[in-house]
């Protein structure tokens, strides 16, 4: 497969499997935190980074969208970067042909902020309902001109504060980060979200802690110590933050996913939204979703979006009254979602259900095995593997050698990281033959079976030598 024809590839994937229409769009290369920076010309990756769309390329590609369903500008589905979607010469001219093709669905959109310009505001209720996705990094002049360097901090801001006044017609989530004590201390955060949360039309404030690669991390932080001292004192000073029902969720990203003694608790709820009138609130616990005990928070979620009447959830209230059954009439899925209910993000129905048929095959065949995992998640596996009584499988936090750093996100490992792993000592068991089989996530390999370095999950397999499960 050609370089370009392999790219053309991942587009018409994005488009026709996930509904994202990918711009591949400039950016200004201002955050001092981006992601892109740890991409070098000589990296399979750069190959996806350096590739620039046509607008008659992407208004020819609208038609492979579903009509009936929300649509993302600004987001990568795939290996695809998408820079600042403001950026795109022609942005004014795809927004309005998305619309002519999707009729009522929402278009979202996720955008840094200073770049938007006054066209936009123009056509914003024609192209109407948006949601938009706003990259705000801080909502401090000085803290954001030090964090992206685009130049733009005053536009950002006024283009904010004109979304927070648009009304229904756009539904508004905004992130910040947190960085480092020195450049966004939490004492700042809080000021933000303070700031924040006055504004109207807001569903959610996102907290992103930080995430380096190897080529970035001793930019931030002298050690792995100083980092982790940095995330505690931002995670304690976040405690209680969303105690008031009334006012705007917080949610920080990326965190261990929440086990809760195993228990779905809801994380906060909307304000104004079908679950806020019929008094759900932070910490009830979801006991059933038409009728259907979820394995999960991420499950319920999707269990309540994918209802195609009223869902009908089972809550148990948080002070230990009895359960009951919310029926949330007239609800319309592009709009309502999870009906204001705002979860953290844990592992999938799908995954817990696969690693229960992988543990069988194991016990039939009187093998062990690991399910590779990182450190942020590694006691949660553990938790899970237990509670669903997973007892041919057991939990390893695999280091990320290809990125370093403090990346420990699973989906960011690569087949070498597994096999670098593999031969280090924390495995002496699976080199003695005591444990022959190894899961790894799905998260770590893109529709074409790739890695982040490029190699294919099936050759991995040819060579492994033992049993490989992906869940």
């Amino acid at each position: 497969m050609s370089h370009e024809t392999e790219i053309i590839n991942y587009i018409l994937y994005s488009e026709a499997e996930h509904n994202v229409l990918p711009l591949s769009s400039l950016c200004h290369n201002g955050c001092v935190f981006c992601s892109h920076k740890n991409i070098g010309p000589a990296d399979y990756l750069y190959r996806f980074y350096d590739y620039k769309r046509q607008l008659s390329e992407v208004i020819e590609h609208i038609d492979f969208l579903d009509p009936s369903k929300k649509v993302f500008i600004g987001e990568s589905a795939t290996k695809i970067f998408e820079g600042e979607p403001f950026l795109f010469r022609g942005i004014i001219e795809v927004l309005r042909a998305v619309r002519r093709q999707v009729k009522k669905a929402a278009i979202s959109i996720t955008t840094s902020g200073g770049f938007i310009p006054a066209a936009f505001f123009e056509i914003a209720e024609e192209i109407a309902p948006l949601e938009i996705n706003f990259s705000l990094n801080s909502y401090n002049e000085s803290v954001r001109d030090k964090i992206v360097l685009d130049g733009k901090t005053k536009e950002a801001f006024e283009n904010f504060e004109k979304l927070c006044a648009a009304g229904s017609d756009v539904k508004l989530s905004v992130s910040l980060m947190a960085l480092n004590a020195s450049m966004t201390p939490a004492d700042i955060l809080l000021e933000d979200i303070g700031k924040i949360r006055r504004m109207t039309n807001l569903s959610v404030v996102k907290i992103y802690l930080p995430r380096f690669s190897g080529a970035q991390f001793h930019n931030f932080f002298a050690d792995y110590g100083e980092f982790e001292r940095y995330c505690r004192t931002v995670k304690s000073s976040l405690e209680g933050i969303n105690d008031n029902a009334l006012t705007t969720p917080v949610i920080l990203e990326p965190a261990p996913p929440d086990f809760d003694g195993g228990d779905i608790l809801i994380h906060s709820v909307l304000p104004g939204s079908k679950a806020a009138l019929k008094n759900v609130a932070p910490k009830d616990k979801i006991k059933a979703v038409n009728g259907e005990a979820p394995l999960s928070k991420t499950h319920a979620y999707r269990m309540i979006t994918a209802s195609k009447k009223a869902p009908a959830v089972t809550v148990e209230p948080a002070g230990g009254a009895s359960s009951r059954e919310i029926i949330f009439s007239g609800y319309n899925r592009e709009k309502d979602g999870a009906c204001g209910i705002v979860f953290t993000a844990d592992i999938p129905g799908e995954t817990i259900e696969k690693l229960i048929g992988i543990n069988k095959k194991l016990e039939n065949l009187d093998k062990k095995g690991i399910v590779a995992t990182t450190r942020l998640s590694a006691d949660y596996m553990r938790n899970i593997l237990e509670k669903f009584n997973i007892t041919s499988l057991s939990a390893a936090a695999f280091e990320n050698f290809r990125f370093g750093g403090n990346i420990d996100c699973v989906g960011l490992l690569t087949l070498e990281d597994i096999r670098v792993n593999m031969r280090s000592d924390a495995n002496k068991k699976f080199r003695a033959g005591d444990i022959n089989a190894i899961v790894l996530s799905s998260l770590m390999f893109d529709h074409l079976g790739r890695d982040l370095n490029g190699e294919n999950i099936a050759d991995f397999n040819r060579a492994a030598g033992f049993a490989v499960f992906i869940s």
